[in-house]
């Protein structure tokens, strides 16, 4: 009796922490307001991330839910690890003295553990299943959560190259492209303001991974778009650029006393110069208009090269003109 007494106090000991520690779980997971109104702090940190395809969780509800189960199964397993009093010697008759609800306890020579009498608790029992499924509960409002990024499933889903030829279809001005950097800018810059953090139910969603990857998504959209209207802006001014270079050229060429042929390659270039002085000058108010948007957004993309011929090229023509004046001169007194 007193073998059997003290078994049966190990047993309840054993069946009253695993209860508890079950209930603290399922405590924990509920999430309820604490007396205060405060809401209890989160048990699970899931992160959310752009994969490619759409936004998810990791580790995803499913991989909580597992982590739970394998958690609840781990606290009942725990009497696994605790021999029993000799159960040989408690007689059947003892043990339904002590609770005739309770599975008997037959010994074959061996101790055993008290793992398959705590496991067959019903109240237990009950817990685990409830455990089982106790996250699912949240399953939907992350759903919603991560559905509320679907506004902006452009940035990974569509083709950048193509949206730009469609962009250019278009026929855009300068104003267009602008406007479209801009709105670019203003997306990256909304990730910002994205919550760093929601709860649901015993999970905290954090957004800090997924606003880097958005913004990240937003700025390659944003410099594809500047790397294309750098391309048409580069084109222009070199080609300006050689124009009032080989024009300046042409220009300078020695006329020798009785060389006509010479004499008339420069006249034909003051022609050219005085003739397209017009076209030439409206040129220059895109050229600056498209390195100002470039400056703008996409900054330190200019080599030394260039950054040169664009800071030179007024001058450069005021230069030039200035060449022919003299050069004209110079003309009309041979």
């Amino acid at each position: 009796k007193v073998k059997a007494h003290y078994n049966w106090s190990m047993y309840q000991s054993l069946l009253t922490a695993t209860k508890r520690s079950l209930y603290k779980v399922k405590e924990r997971l509920s999430a309820r307001p604490m007396s205060d109104g405060s809401t209890p702090p989160p048990l699970f940190e899931v992160d959310l991330q752009l994969d490619g395809l759409g936004v998810r969780l990791h580790p995803s509800i499913d991989d909580v839910q597992s982590a739970i189960t394998s958690g609840a199964l781990a606290v009942l397993k725990c009497s696994k690890m605790i021999e029993a009093w000799d159960t040989v010697t408690i007689p059947r008759n003892v043990q339904l003295l002590l609770n005739p609800n309770l599975p008997p306890v037959r010994g074959a020579g061996s101790q055993g553990t008290f793992y398959d009498r705590v496991a067959q608790d019903k109240e237990i029992l009950k817990v685990v299943l409830l455990l089982s499924g106790s996250i699912q509960s949240a399953r939907s409002e992350c759903d919603k959560f991560l559905q509320s990024f679907s506004q902006w499933k452009w940035l990974w889903s569509d083709d950048i190259a193509l949206e730009y030829q469609r962009f250019r279809d278009t026929e855009p001005t300068l104003d267009d492209f602008a406007a479209k950097l801009r709105y670019f800018s203003e997306v990256d810059a909304s990730f910002d303001d994205l919550e760093p953090r929601r709860q649901i139910s015993a999970l905290v969603l954090q957004t800090g991974s997924l606003a880097k990857a958005l913004k990240d998504q937003s700025n390659k959209w944003q410099e594809s778009f500047a790397r294309q209207l750098h391309r048409d802006a580069f084109r222009r001014l070199e080609k300006l650029s050689e124009t009032i270079k080989t024009s300046m050229k042409s220009l300078n060429r020695e006329v020798a006393d009785g060389d006509i042929d010479a004499l008339g390659h420069v006249m034909q270039t003051l022609h050219d110069v005085r003739e397209r002085q017009g076209e030439i000058e409206i040129e220059f108010e895109p050229i600056t208009k498209m390195y100002a948007i470039l400056d703008t957004y996409l900054p330190n993309v200019l080599d030394k090269e260039e950054q040169d011929a664009r800071s030179m090229l007024q001058s450069n023509w005021i230069l030039l003109l200035s060449e022919s004046e003299t050069r004209q001169e110079e003309l009309t007194i041979k």
